[in-house]
């Protein structure tokens, strides 16, 4: 079976859930001998990337013109195969047949203005010209036929992340400032409005306990915030080792996850892997993802009301009237739901679907 995998992601984004997503498959792909495996590469600073080592056969270094992302990739195809762009991109040849991952739909939610435009219109188009299209999420799934109800639910399937097996609990050493289990934690993006980053800050505030935020660098205003609301309770860790990240966990006594919308959520199942305790809300695919292994507080617009719902759960947790040792447990049970040697298997077998069609 040929496969051609568009590595674009990698030059999108230095670092991110997508880009795991996209690593993770393709170091299975490249060793599999059911295929015949082309990578086409950019230029790009990504650590995921890193992760991947492909024959000189396998990877195809392509040069980066101007709008890359929006356009198709520049790659003639010589007999029949499986095209797996990372981001909304396809092959359009009679030879080949495309597959589309859709991780979420936040455009459709929290973006406006071109941006937006130019993205959904490369999202439908992708959709359109695709055969078959995978999401990672029954969520995001659901989503995905409530904006596009002429696509064939049939050719929709949903194929979980994983979660690295590196990701344990283990005694290692303490790489924070702070106590052992003894600082609340934050992992993720900050900028983007529905992830609600000041919604952890504010519930660390009202607890008195510190907050570990692993991402990129602070901005002047973050930091101006975090001074102002925590004042030196706070560590930064930007673009952690995978080894850092699960020092981190370990050693954090929960992960705040208040984000409003998402795909999947790969902290959820990092967290809850290492013995983490996990508080998201009970929306989109949260609690699908959680399970009975954490603590989803209802859905709140008003963002001070959503701090305090957290701030209470934190609180009922410390002082044992919410039993932290069971949810760790049930955390624990919960994601080995997810791997990503599973996530692999049920991506081939949708290429194996298409190419036999």
């Amino acid at each position: 079976m040929n496969l051609i995998f568009d590595n674009i992601i990698f030059s999108l984004q230095p670092f991110g859930g997508i880009s795991v997503v996209w690593s993770e498959l393709l170091q299975r792909a490249v060793v599999d001998k059911d295929l015949s495996v082309k990578m086409l590469d950019y230029a790009a600073a990504n650590n995921c990337r890193k992760q991947i080592t492909p024959s000189a056969e396998q990877c195809l270094q392509l040069p980066s013109r101007l709008l890359e992302r929006y356009r198709n990739p520049e790659y003639k195809a010589t007999e029949e195969a499986v095209f797996h762009s990372s981001y909304f991109r396809i092959i359009n040849q009679p030879c080949v047949k495309n597959v589309t991952t859709v991780h979420d739909l936040t455009y459709h939610y929290y973006r406006f203005g071109l941006a937006k435009r130019v993205h959904l219109w490369q999202e439908a188009w992708a959709l359109k010209h695709s055969a078959h299209i995978i999401c990672v999420s029954q969520n995001t799934k659901e989503d995905l036929l409530k904006h596009y109800p002429s696509l064939n639910e049939a050719n929709v399937h949903v194929v979980y992340n994983g979660v690295n097996e590196a990701y344990k609990c283990l005694s290692c050493a303490n790489i924070t400032p702070f106590e052992t289990r003894g600082y609340l934690l934050y992992v993720g993006n900050r900028s983007a409005s529905y992830k609600n980053f000041g919604v952890a800050v504010e519930a660390a505030s009202k607890v008195q306990l510190p907050l570990v935020i692993v991402g990129g660098a602070l901005s002047i205003e973050e930091t101006d915030f975090l001074n102002k609301r925590l004042g030196n309770r706070y560590w930064v860790k930007s673009q952690p080792t995978q080894d850092e990240l699960v020092f981190i966990y370990n050693h954090a006594y929960c992960l705040l996850y208040p984000s409003a919308y998402e795909g999947f959520g790969l902290p959820v199942v990092e967290a809850q892997r290492t013995g983490c305790l996990v508080i998201g809300q009970a929306i989109s695919s949260v609690p699908e993802v959680i399970g009975d292994g954490g603590i989803c507080v209802t859905p709140e617009q008003d963002l001070q009301k959503l701090s305090d719902s957290i701030a209470n759960e934190i609180r009922s947790l410390l002082s044992g009237r919410t039993n932290a040792n069971d949810l760790i447990e049930k955390g624990k049970i919960n994601s080995e739901r997810f791997s990503w040697d599973k996530t692999y298997c049920q991506t081939k077998q949708v290429y194996q679907l298409i190419y036999n069609q």
